[in-house]
């Protein structure tokens, strides 16, 4: 089963959860937690195509003491196209634009296409053109 950007699932690695225990008992040191975990995401970018099973048991880990933090609880695609319906455009209106525009490219109606393209910028919307598809995420 898929994880967390595509890493398998994992147990958390006990010995940096009891270091970020330490780091809470002592006078309740974010810094030091907050550290830690950006020290985790690191190892995970490092790790991630070299070692996917330890790049796993850190994201695990990082998601664990997210969570005690009320943090990193969402995958990093929701996260990512987050916002409320206050934020402009709803997530299914985002995908019928892009839904459009793939058509107008489809049709290699470069004009409409670049038009929705900027629309969606003006919405506060950022699309990325990938082999196959097209990603977006609020900004």
């Amino acid at each position: 089963m898929r994880g967390v950007n595509g890493l398998e699932r994992a147990e958390p690695d006990e010995t940096v959860l009891a270091r970020f225990r330490e780091k809470m008992d002592d006078d309740f040191n974010t810094p030091e937690a907050m550290a830690l975990m950006f020290e985790l995401a690191r190892e995970i970018n490092r790790h991630k195509d070299s070692d996917p099973t330890r790049a796993a048991a850190r994201a695990a880990t990082l998601r664990a003491i997210g969570e005690v933090l009320g943090l990193a609880q969402q995958e990093p695609e929701a996260f990512l196209r987050g916002g409320s319906a206050d934020d402009g455009l709803s997530e299914a209106d985002i995908e019928d634009w892009i839904a459009r525009r793939a058509q107008a490219r489809a049709a290699k109606d470069w004009a409409e296409s670049d038009r929705i393209r900027d629309f969606l910028r003006e919405q506060g919307v950022e699309i990325e053109d990938t082999a196959g598809s097209t990603r977006w995420r609020r900004v």
